[in-house]
């Protein structure tokens, strides 16, 4: 399944920290905006761990579940790539 993960967090250490976690397991499309094509058991990893990480007032991590029908459907405009991650190993 394809998750996009998004997040605004406002502790530069925690921000960072995450900015890590996520490129484990996506691509990241937009600044604090992850692409992650995860099977159910890395998709459990993920969360397990982002729900660690303390999440202050004015923080936010949202995880939004895309199907592939989904995503052929996404609307973009201006500079992006286009990566297909399913091809790739993290």
């Amino acid at each position: 399944m394809m998750y996009l993960v998004s997040y605004d967090i406002v502790n530069d250490k925690k921000r960072t920290k995450l900015h890590k976690l996520l490129k484990n397991y996506g691509v990241r499309n937009q600044f604090s905006v992850f692409e992650c094509d995860l099977d159910d058991k890395k998709y459990v990893e993920l969360v397990y761990k982002i729900n660690n990480i303390k999440v202050e007032s004015g923080d936010s991590i949202m995880i939004y579940p895309l199907c592939y029908s989904c995503k052929s459907k996404i609307v973009r405009k201006g500079s992006f790539i286009e990566i297909d991650v399913r091809n790739m190993i993290f």
